[in-house]
């Protein structure tokens, strides 16, 4: 059946109008068929998204036509489906004694003969998945009335009696899906944003998720792979490795389910249930709390409902599984992961001692051994720098349908239809240490302007304005062809630099410690003026000043299988000018403190002391003590920025910073007297009014 499915989407494709009209009317009446034998399109969903995925891949055709062609074949049935549910007949009726659905039925063989033996350990709790009990209650539902299938009348809905499925809603819904998964697909083979690696590894990983969704095993597994030598061949050896602990971490996961539905007596698995008392799902979650997020009970558990035995993909073996974690950690050392890559061998660890293989057990113990010690000597680790990357466009357009749009572009010719799907992109990326804003700001517009096809709509912006609203709908002929001819909608991209958002109170985090946690919210700090700047010099006016800090929160963490992550969430506050003050020296203080001891030195304290570029250095400290003297906890912050910088500024002496830098020395020097000069005057002020 995936044969004919794969020839009618082909046929759909077709150059041919009359062709695609017959094979869209096939698939359609197959899809009737599927839905009134077995009241799901369970199946054809995933048979649907293989034809879509075979044709969005294809080297014989002409890309963008297929892919305009399926579309509005989809549009065409999207309506029939509504116009024709009632009417519809299955054309044999005895077929349904014949067609038996294999969903949920019993165990069967995998045909393994397991090397060892894994005696189940002694465990004080039992492991238990908290599978939801509405999937419960309607699998036994589903169970009893397979017994009595003869009985049952053709067209009845397994589920509750009271919201039969509809075949217009199950159709739509699982068109959509197969649709969102051909466009995804089509986007690797045709859109010239794809030779940005970071675009092209999110493309792969977006086609994961959408088959992640379609509960389809072997496609996610087989994309994980091509996700895998991705990185590879970009030299991104640690997402490379967390893409091979992802994959033994899911093969562990739907063995794990395996035997909860099945039986732990069940021989459809491909290691034994005893290993399960060794290695257990937190073990995984650890070292990559992604999987916990991208693999919910709910979808292992409809993956597992559908199989009969496990793959024979490597990782559901225990060989397999300890195979996948030695090259993952292997891969993540090249990139200084060390944790990660104790936390991935110690899993094989477990399972290596369970069966027995205390060789390969000593092996794993001596490069855990290495990679401690490694951890324990503080190696020099450089942080990644992280970037924000928030592209939307000036205005929203105007929903309308395909067939309008054709209209458009038969009347005014192709244009540039915005960002992809119409969604802002709003999305951190991870980038090497070495990767300067500007650097970053180029990147960003050149990956733009590949997704608009034209540089002249790219706008970079600081400003953080949302898209405007769309314009009204044009009410007279002449104002709708006038529409046709507006001005045309920019693109703003806003592009900063973003870091770990620490918890208050909170000591910074030392250089390097991006490998070792997991950091899924980050935040930026941008200043606003309460109030318009006056025309002519650039003067320090403190009490205009506020700052907007903007949290960031990803839907995944990083280090992650991918270099770059959606944001799910921002927040955003406003400081009031005593605590911008505080916080802004509080920031500077940290700066100077982790500030290493080298022949940098004196250059970060020159840019510590002149926040926001303000200069010369300890312009704007002094500004602060004259005016908001009188507020404790901003002098406080002030003295502790000037103690901290002068024991940095004895430290840059001892190192000859006078011979070798001396205009920098030289203004350092006057910043950090001044400051401590205008701080004695300021306590001394008080004394001489008394007197």
């Amino acid at each position: 059946s995936s044969g004919i499915v794969l020839l009618t989407f082909r046929l759909m494709s077709s150059c041919s109008q009359h062709v695609r009209s017959i094979a869209g009317r096939t698939f359609f009446f197959m899809s009737q068929s599927y839905f009134k034998w077995n009241r799901s399109l369970a199946r054809m969903k995933s048979l649907t998204a293989n034809a879509l995925v075979s044709v969005a891949e294809s080297k014989t055709r002409d890309l963008r036509l297929a892919g305009r062609f399926i579309e509005f074949q989809f549009d065409d049935l999207f309506e029939k489906a509504h116009r024709e549910e009632e009417y519809f007949r299955a054309p044999s009726q005895d077929y349904d004694t014949r067609y038996e659905s294999d969903s949920n039925q019993s165990c069967g063989n995998s045909g393994v003969t397991y090397r060892y033996d894994v005696d189940p350990l002694f465990l004080s709790v039992q492991r238990r998945l908290s599978v939801s009990q509405y999937l419960l209650e309607r699998e036994k539902k589903e169970q009893g009335k397979n017994k009595h299938a003869g009985e049952e009348i053709t067209g009845t809905c397994q589920g509750t009696d009271k919201t039969p499925p509809r075949f217009h809603e199950e159709f739509t819904a699982m068109s959509e899906t197969a649709l969102s998964l051909f466009r995804d697909v089509l986007r690797l083979q045709m859109e010239d944003s794809m030779r940005f690696k970071e675009a092209k590894v999110f493309a792969y990983f977006e086609v994961v998720r959408n088959f992640l969704r379609q509960n389809a095993l072997r496609e996610v597994l087989n994309w994980l792979h091509r996700l895998h030598n991705t990185h590879k061949a970009n030299s991104d050896m640690a997402e490379a490795g967390l893409v091979l602990f992802f994959i033994a971490a899911l093969c562990f996961r739907v063995t794990e389910m395996f035997y909860v539905l099945k039986g732990k007596d069940s021989r459809g698995a491909r290691m034994p249930f005893g290993l399960l008392t060794y290695v257990f799902w937190h073990d995984y979650v650890r070292v990559l709390p992604e999987v916990d997020v991208l693999l919910p009970v709910d979808t292992i558990y409809a993956i597992v409902s559908e199989l009969y035995v496990c793959p024979d993909e490597a990782c559901f073996s225990a060989e397999g599984q300890i195979k996948s974690l030695r090259e993952a950690a292997e891969h993540l050392e090249k990139d200084q992961y060390y944790e990660l890559a104790i936390g991935a061998v110690a899993i094989a660890d477990k399972y290596l001692r369970a069966i027995g293989d205390y060789k390969g057990a000593a092996l794993v113990h001596t490069a855990m051994g290495t990679w401690c010690t490694a951890i324990a000597q503080q190696s020099r680790r450089r942080n990644h720098r992280y970037f924000l990357l928030w592209a939307r466009m000036e205005r929203e357009e105007r929903r309308r349908t395909r067939r309008e749009l054709q209209e458009e572009d038969i009347l005014l010719g192709e244009r540039p239809r915005g960002l992809p799907a119409g969604r802002a992109i709003k999305r951190v990326y991870k980038m090497s240490p070495e990767t300067s804003l500007k650097e970053f700001k180029e990147y960003a517009k050149e990956f733009i302007t590949s997704l608009l096809q034209d540089a002249n709509l790219v706008v970079l912006t600081d400003d953080l304005v949302d898209t405007l609203p769309a314009p009204p709908e044009p009410t007279s002929k002449k104002k709708r062809v006038a529409s046709l001819h507006q001005p045309p909608n920019h693109c703003w991209v806003t592009v900063c630099e973003v870091h770990a958002n620490v918890a208050k109170g909170e000591p910074a985090p030392p250089d390097g410690f991006d490998r070792s946690v997991q950091i899924k919210k980050f935040e930026s700090i941008l200043y606003v003026h309460t109030k318009p700047e006056a025309a002519g010099p650039r003067t320090i006016d403190v009490m205009n000043q506020r700052m907007s800090i903007n949290i960031y929160e990803l839907d995944r963490a990083f280090p992650s299988t991918t270099s770059a992550i959606d944001v799910c969430k921002v927040d955003t506050s406003f400081l009031n000018a005593y605590e911008t003050a505080r916080e802004t020296l509080k920031q500077r203080t940290d700066a100077i403190a982790r500030a290493p001891a080298n022949e940098t030195l004196i250059t970060v304290l020159r840019e510590a002391l002149s926040p926001m570029g303000i200069t010369p250095p300890g312009a704007y400290v002094k500004e602060i003590i004259a005016v908001m003297g009188n507020n404790s906890d901003v002098i406080d912050a002030v003295k502790l920025l000037s103690t901290t910088a002068r024991k940095k500024l004895s430290v840059c002496e001892k190192q000859g910073v006078l011979v070798t830098r001396p205009e920098e020395y030289a203004l350092v020097l006057k910043a950090v007297t001044d400051i401590e000069c205008c701080l004695i005057a300021m306590e001394d002020a008080p004394r001489e009014q008394d007197e």
